[in-house]
């Protein structure tokens, strides 16, 4: 009864240490107060952004937006939320990339 009971309250501990876990893996992409939605998109000829679409998924670090962006073409960025219209108007790079979405 003793080991059953033990069983129990280790499982219950690693159960309750999990999500704490998980929280602090979440890594925010957009920590600027102005530039604070993250966005994927293409770049256009006269140094614009283009066809501009939010992350369908979670990012769990600058490397995985970056592979995210990369996979259809595209670059990541944190921009200005758009007031008017969907594309946004000023835009940066996510801290922990370079100027061009490279680490």
């Amino acid at each position: 009864m003793k080991l059953l009971s033990s069983i129990v309250i280790a499982q219950l501990g690693v159960a309750w240490a999990l999500p704490s876990q998980l929280e602090s893996r979440i890594y925010v992409p957009c920590t600027n107060n102005l530039f604070d939605t993250a966005y994927r998109c293409t770049n256009d000829v006269l140094g614009g952004y283009i066809d501009c679409q939010t992350p369908p998924i979670t990012i769990i670090s600058a490397a995985d937006f970056q592979n995210q962006c990369a996979w259809i073409g595209k670059l990541p960025l944190c921009c200005i939320r758009p007031i008017i219209g969907t594309l946004p108007i000023l835009c940066e790079t996510p801290p922990g990339l370079g100027p061009f979405g490279d680490k």
